[in-house]
């Protein structure tokens, strides 16, 4: 991994990704995802990492993006908890 000393010496400069961040998936033009809706499809999956990878993507392409994939995540998250208690 490279060093990230010389990004915290300039001023204003982002802290290179450590991942491909070009893939936003797709969305309707008229349509708002819905956080129950994707949910639902994440447990649905048994928690698919691929879906739930694609989920955030998704939301967080929208306005207030950062808000929805952190509800998000902490949805599925208990989602995953209240399951794991049950077995």
């Amino acid at each position: 991994m490279k060093s990230l000393d010389p990004v915290r010496n300039t001023p204003n400069a982002q802290v290179p990704l450590l991942f491909d961040a070009t893939h936003t998936p797709k969305r309707a033009d008229t349509q708002t995802p819905d956080i129950d809706e994707l949910s639902r499809q994440a447990i649905n999956s048994q928690f698919a990492p691929s879906i739930i990878g694609e989920h955030i993507l998704l939301l967080s392409s929208l306005p207030h993006g950062v808000e929805k994939a952190i509800a998000y995540a902490a949805i599925i998250a208990k989602a995953r908890l209240a399951r794991a208690k049950r077995s």
